[in-house]
């Protein structure tokens, strides 16, 4: 019998009755992108009311770690911030496909101010690669669409790949659709590359991480296992770090982009010391729109031992 190829396989698997709701989804998210980007939005928020109903596994986890980071408000406060933060995850998947299949005409017609746009030029200009220090915001997506669309960089992705295939396939192939290519966030072989071939390598390391390069670092004052690879990758290859922000404007209408400019004695001797400071920078922008964070990730899975279980799942 000749054996198939795994992209033949992956293209069968397609076919699946298990799959086909899925790419039903897509589909009709496909469709709905045609819709004036202002509706889409509107209609984003009503999807997010929608699967914060739905999802109950995802508001307790959403809740917590709006608990754990903003204790100073009211219970009612914060409830009121999940609720916010689900009309945000709504609108995402709609800028999601704005990002995956608009032609750049649409993209150029959405309004957009980006603040401190010649710090990326400057980061290239020391000649050893940029690595653009992103975060997982709801608006990740488009923000980076935006940014190439309108600043043109030499933009490489760094991607973690999905647990299921089919879904690991689909965002893939279109999240790196307009930029120069991707590699896994494992791959540090690759990141070295491009970095060395003076590119800019989007890199979002602000998701629970339990490995060899993990560290107990505070996030909002909670010491939660941290990737430090921001740090090593930067001594060994010279990169410059630049971080960057997105966030929607007032009324949603258009989005504020802050590229930073290169963080200066950055590395220094302390990997731990480094990566606070880039801890410390992403709650400050958090707090300026904190519906907009992605709330909804197991932020603190991961903590010292002997703490406490802070999701009550581990007895589930």
């Amino acid at each position: 019998m000749k054996k198939r190829n795994k992209s033949q396989i992956s293209n069968i698997v397609y076919c699946y009755p298990r799959y086909w709701p899925l790419l039903s989804a897509f589909v009709v998210l496909r469709i709905l992108s045609w819709m004036p980007f202002p509706i889409q939005l509107k209609l984003g928020r009503l999807v997010g009311r929608v699967l914060m109903r739905m999802s109950q596994r995802r508001y307790h986890i959403a809740h917590t770690n709006i608990r754990l980071c903003f204790p100073e408000l009211s219970d009612a406060e914060q409830k009121r911030l999940v609720r916010k933060h689900f009309e945000s995850l709504g609108m995402s998947l709609f800028e999601m496909a704005m990002t995956w299949w608009a032609a750049d005409r649409r993209i150029k017609k959405i309004p957009v101010t980006i603040e401190g746009a010649t710090n990326l030029d400057a980061g290239l200009a020391k000649g050893k690669g940029v690595i653009f220090l992103g975060s997982h915001y709801t608006t990740m997506d488009i923000g980076v669409r935006l940014i190439i669309v309108n600043l043109r960089p030499p933009i490489y992705m760094t991607y973690r790949p999905h647990n299921d295939p089919i879904l690991d396939k689909l965002i893939t192939a279109n999240r790196v659709r307009h930029g120069l290519g991707a590699a896994d966030y494992n791959d540090v072989r690759s990141m070295i590359r491009t970095l060395k071939q003076n590119n800019v390598m989007w890199y979002a390391p602000d998701q629970g991480y339990r490995g060899k390069l993990a560290e107990f670092i505070p996030f909002f004052g909670i010491p939660v296992s941290t990737h430090t690879t921001t740090s090593r990758m930067a001594k060994i290859t010279g990169a410059a770090v630049v971080p960057f922000y997105v966030r929607r404007g007032e009324n949603d209408e258009g989005y504020i982009i802050t590229i930073c400019p290169p963080l200066e004695d950055f590395p220094s001797d302390d990997v731990i010391a480094d990566i606070s400071r880039c801890n410390a920078l992403l709650e400050a922008n958090i707090r300026l729109a904190p519906e907009q964070y992605l709330w909804v990730h197991r932020r603190f899975k991961h903590l010292p031992p002997g703490r406490p279980d802070v999701y009550g799942e581990r007895n589930r």
